[in-house]
């Protein structure tokens, strides 16, 4: 059974010692705050829209590829995602290319790893024939192990089948890109479900984790979050802190 329960760099950098940073250890791109889930522990499942539904602008993304490609030094982690589905994007597929297009060749300039997260729910194998030769890695975000609980948790109707079918086509494109499938511990709140939940994934992903949903949104709180959890925590593909 796969499991993949240290997130935490090993080495990391001392921002005290290295401050002023001379380039960024990382740029969130945020392309997409559409989405079309409405999941029970996030904003857009309000009737009273917080999140505005927008996209980035093909001159905009494009300004901020041309300055990385000018700057001199390596950007360690370009993530394209939003508030939203990434995948949403009109222009996604020219977008993930435009950033595949500067990883760095020489070790001396552009973007060393390129990261996405995603519901699952668009993947086409076109665009996954793009994200397998551009991106490094893409986390897939599962909402229930059914249509029931997709409904109850992403408050969509979806085929949880249609999900898993649109994440093999991904896994079985030629690249190098690390499937990362990660579920939220509502969704698999006992032995038995966990144990389903890597009988379906272990084969098709490289990473899977079953995550504590914890509350990350200011003025916004959700039943499904335990209000009495006192673990704070932060994670970004491998960066991040955790204390208890």
């Amino acid at each position: 059974m796969k499991k993949y329960n240290n997130y935490f760099a090993k080495k990391r950098i001392n921002l005290g010692e290295e401050a002023p940073l001379e380039y960024p250890l990382g740029l969130y791109v945020g392309i997409a705050s559409h989405c079309n889930f409405k999941c029970a522990f996030c904003p857009h499942s309000l009737k009273e829209k917080r999140i505005l539904g927008k996209f980035m602008e093909e001159d905009l993304y494009t300004k901020i590829i041309r300055e990385v490609e000018q700057w001199n030094c390596v950007v360690p982690k370009f993530d394209i995602g939003g508030l939203g589905e990434a995948l949403l994007h009109p222009n996604i597929k020219k977008f993930i290319e435009m950033a595949g297009a500067i990883k760095t060749k020489n070790g001396k300039n552009g973007i060393r790893r390129i990261t996405m997260i995603s519901n699952g729910s668009y993947i086409t194998k076109d665009i996954a024939k793009t994200i397998k030769k551009n991106v490094d890695s893409i986390i897939f975000s599962i909402e229930g192990m059914d249509d029931e609980e997709y409904l109850k948790y992403a408050g969509t109707k979806i085929s949880f089948q249609t999900v898993l079918e649109n994440i093999k086509i991904l896994s079985d494109c030629d690249g190098d890109c690390e499937v990362n499938v990660k579920i939220h511990n509502k969704s698999c709140d006992t032995d038995e479900k966990e144990e389903r939940f890597h009988m379906i994934f272990d084969d098709i992903a490289d990473i899977v984790n079953v995550e504590r949903l914890i509350d990350i949104w200011p003025g916004f709180s959700s039943s499904l979050i335990d209000s009495n959890d006192n673990i704070f925590r932060y994670s970004l593909d491998g960066i991040g802190f955790e204390k208890k």
